[in-house]
């Protein structure tokens, strides 16, 4: 029975009926059990009918048999403002880059800018971080005050015209050192 309600879940998720496909995978879950296949694709028709809350906490309850779940609760609590539960979930991330961007992530919602450019320092060293990652580290330095840092993790050849995000804070970076007392 699993999959029959699973089929057809998916079949009016993908048409947009999200409430609908909400009640047929509560029943699902109730037949066929709380760590179901349903209950996962109920977490997923949550996260896309923005029940941050609901999904994020069927992610979780799921996570223990399925640790890869751990990514998607950390986030739908981030997304619901959870802020203390998208950290200690993010903490139980294996991989150390995805743990690292996620607590990131959540650091830089948070506004925590220097614990955010901490929290990635070990992949800045080892260059494991891509150009938007990049961007993101340097606007944390940037917002903690860490100009130097910030400035040599914007590209260096030419790519961050001033009309892109990184010749924007490159900029903002040249103003504070000119006039520190108008930036923080």
């Amino acid at each position: 029975p699993d999959l029959a309600f699973l089929l057809v879940a998916e079949a009016l998720r993908a048409g947009g009926w999200h409430r609908q496909a909400v009640h047929l995978l509560e029943e699902a879950r109730l037949i066929c059990g709380e760590n179901s296949d349903a209950a996962v694709r109920l977490a997923y028709v949550y996260a896309e009918s923005s029940s941050a809350l609901a999904a994020a906490a069927l992610f979780e309850e799921n996570s223990a048999m399925r640790p890869t779940l751990i990514p998607a609760a950390s986030e739908q609590y981030r997304i619901a403002g959870h802020i203390p539960d998208a950290l200690r979930l993010a903490a139980r991330i294996r991989d150390e880059k995805q743990r690292r961007t996620q607590l990131a992530t959540i650091h830089l919602q948070a506004g925590a800018f220097d614990t955010a450019y901490t929290v990635l320092q070990p992949l800045i060293s080892s260059e494991r971080l891509g150009p938007q990652w990049r961007y993101r580290a340097a606007y944390a330095a940037f917002q903690a005050g860490r100009l130097d840092a910030a400035t040599r993790l914007l590209p260096k050849d030419g790519s961050a015209s001033p009309d892109t995000a990184a010749g924007k804070l490159r900029e903002a970076i040249a103003q504070c050192r000119k006039h520190p007392w108008t930036c923080w």
